[in-house]
């Protein structure tokens, strides 16, 4: 999986600067005035050997922190516990005081 993810490392990057800059997508106006994603545009220059990256939807954050946690290891969480350890005698007789108020 590392290396899978490792691959592809560089344009996942770049997805999630241009995330963070503001994404930006073409769109064209149909007949019927609606806007939408150019996607065929991009088949068409391809074969010109013209690249144009077109997104229809924005990189996926939690995706990206997974795929990094899941391949550089997740950062420990550091957790406190407040543990009082006591003698086996302390526990007898704390026992004793819990029972003797109960009476």
């Amino acid at each position: 999986m590392r290396q899978i993810v490792m691959e592809h490392m560089r344009p996942m990057l770049e997805a999630q600067i241009s995330n963070a800059m503001g994404v930006k997508y073409l769109v064209f106006r149909d007949k019927n005035g609606t806007f939408k994603p150019v996607t065929d545009v991009k088949d068409k220059l391809s074969k010109e050997g013209v690249e144009l990256e077109v997104w229809e939807k924005f990189p996926n954050v939690q995706a990206f922190s997974d795929l990094m946690d899941r391949t550089f290891d997740k950062p420990s969480q550091s957790v406190a516990v407040d543990v009082t350890v006591g003698s086996k005698a302390d526990r007898v007789l704390a026992a004793r005081e819990r029972v003797d108020g109960k009476r």
